[in-house]
């Protein structure tokens, strides 16, 4: 048992460190780039240089001025504009690819517990970090509400394949709230997601079929 779990500690490590150095080689010009690339980015910014309180922020959305009601995505904005503040460094980009290389992990994980080998799990998702069409995400600071949606639905998701069907075939409450908060989580980040359920149903349609 110790052996297997070395072995797949280490195959875990040694991918994670070549997604992350694909992603880093992809999008090091970018990250060495001026922190903002797009008029879009300096809009969703400008509203939160002044949030200073709940109030604030409240108001942020109440008024109007924000451009859509995306609060998870604006709230990561503004974590980054405070840090910006105390050590004078803009994070957008490297964020960006943080949650990125995140999401190839966990990704990898979900397909080992769908019983994906290592090889094939790894490069079906370096192929998809690596495509054209994906470089948005990282290279457009606005584009975090579509890593962030991804993210919190992947933790659903997971939440979903983890957890067992109790004596009766439904859900354990604990896991399903949790994926109902991660679903909301990324509602908020990007509503898109809002289709979610239906992977959910099939998901939850494979077990109780199985």
């Amino acid at each position: 048992l110790g052996l297997a779990l070395n072995a797949f500690h280490r195959s875990l490590i040694l991918g994670a460190l070549a997604l992350a150095s694909l992603v880093v080689l992809a999008y090091l010009p970018v990250l060495a780039a001026r922190p903002l690339l797009n008029y879009d980015d300096t809009s969703l910014l400008g509203v939160l240089q002044d949030i200073d309180s709940v109030e604030d922020w409240v108001n942020l959305y109440s008024d109007g001025r924000a451009i859509d009601v995306q609060p998870v995505r604006d709230f990561s904005y503004l974590i980054e504009l405070k840090l910006e503040a105390l050590i004078g460094m803009r994070l957008h980009h490297v964020d960006n690819a943080i949650l990125f290389v995140g999401l190839g992990g966990g990704l990898w994980l979900a397909m080992r517990r769908l019983g994906i080998t290592d090889r094939i799990a790894f490069w079906c998702i370096a192929l998809t970090m690596m495509h054209p069409v994906n470089v948005e995400t990282v290279a457009w600071a606005s584009g975090r509400k579509f890593l962030l949606a991804a993210l919190f639905c992947l933790l659903a998701t997971t939440q979903l394949i983890r957890t067992n069907l109790d004596p009766l075939g439904q859900l354990q409450p604990r896991a399903l709230a949790m994926a109902w908060i991660c679903h909301l989580l990324a509602m908020m980040s990007q509503p898109v997601v809002v289709l979610w359920p239906v992977v959910a149903m099939l998901l939850v349609g494979r077990k109780t079929w199985r």
